[in-house]
């Protein structure tokens, strides 16, 4: 089942690429804490820009069946209906 989900336009739709649109705001953040604790830095990052992003834009894509262009994909392939599952 995990390999069916991990389709061409399961990849797609979830923008990784977009993902990094959105990393000058996290560094901007950081760069305002007085004290950085690099593990919880790292992970947090991990976690919004492989997990939380890409998730979120993987839900938009579906709910809204995207077909024109989307995060710097001109032509997207079309959203499966196993991609919810």
């Amino acid at each position: 089942m995990v390999l069916k989900l991990l389709q061409r336009s399961t990849i797609q739709h979830l923008r990784f690429g977009f993902s990094l649109f959105l990393m000058p705001v996290y560094w901007f953040a950081l760069s305002q804490a007085p004290v950085i604790h690099w593990k919880e830095a790292v992970l947090i990052f991990t976690i919004l820009h492989l997990l939380v992003y890409p998730s979120s834009n993987g839900y938009n894509s579906y709910m809204d069946k995207d077909t024109g262009s989307i995060g710097g994909v001109e032509n997207p392939l079309p959203v499966k209906k196993n991609y919810f599952m």
